[in-house]
């Protein structure tokens, strides 16, 4: 930096390398990657979790009566039902939001010292390339859903049992980043 003349260079050189980051180790590269993967995962959930809002939505439209003076309140198991559709979007999101929250190890020598970091990342980057199929077929099978198929119970449990599978996987890696004592 020091042969650097131009302010201009001085600060970019500072800005991509005297800071402690450096753009072409492998070990960033990983890191991006692994952020960037996670987010298509999230975007996929966002995607099931509106559609899932959506259908709620076209639940209410086409199946549950208005109220009426006689019958102000709609009948227990339709609302039941429109209550189970939002706390499946919810629980979407939820599982969205844990995703994108997972932790990656730092940069620092503590974490070089316990563990080999560029492995430890190419094994974070293999199990959020899982999350990818798993956050997909959710979309698919939200996609896929219709107000008529909602009425039973059943027809949410291909959904409910991704969504177990993809919080599984989640915990599975959060237990990568544990330190084995």
């Amino acid at each position: 930096m020091a042969g650097i003349q131009n302010p201009i260079l001085q600060q970019l050189d500072l800005l991509l390398l005297g800071y402690g980051f450096n753009f072409y180790r492998a070990e960033n590269r990983l890191r991006a990657d692994d952020l960037l993967i996670r987010q298509k995962a999230c975007a996929d959930l966002g995607s099931a979790a509106r559609r899932i809002n959506n259908l709620a939505g076209d639940f209410q439209a086409q199946v549950i009566p208005p109220p009426t003076r006689e019958n102000p309140y709609p009948p227990a198991e339709l609302s039941a039902l429109l209550g189970s559709l939002n706390s499946l979007a919810q629980r979407i999101s939820n599982t969205a939001a844990a995703i994108q929250g997972l932790p990656t190890p730092t940069q620092d020598r503590i974490w070089r010292r316990l563990r080999d970091e560029k492995e430890l990342l190419s094994r974070l980057l293999e199990s959020d390339l899982a999350f990818i199929k798993q956050t997909v077929e959710i979309d698919r099978i939200a996609a896929s859903l219709t107000v008529s198929e909602i009425k039973s119970p059943a027809a949410v449990q291909p959904l409910n049992a991704a969504i177990d599978e993809l919080e599984t996987a989640c915990a599975t890696r959060r237990r990568l980043l544990e330190i084995p004592t």
